[in-house]
């Protein structure tokens, strides 16, 4: 857990509120899932 870089944990945190709270994944895989939004 402490391998994060604190780049991809602010990313992590600056996610749209209308995105659900989804546990730690890829970031491709959280683009995917924003995408058809």
């Amino acid at each position: 857990m402490g391998d994060m870089p604190a780049e991809a944990l602010l990313a992590g945190r600056e996610k749209p509120p209308d995105v659900p709270d989804v546990p730690d994944v890829p970031d491709v895989v959280k683009v995917e899932y924003v995408k058809p939004h």
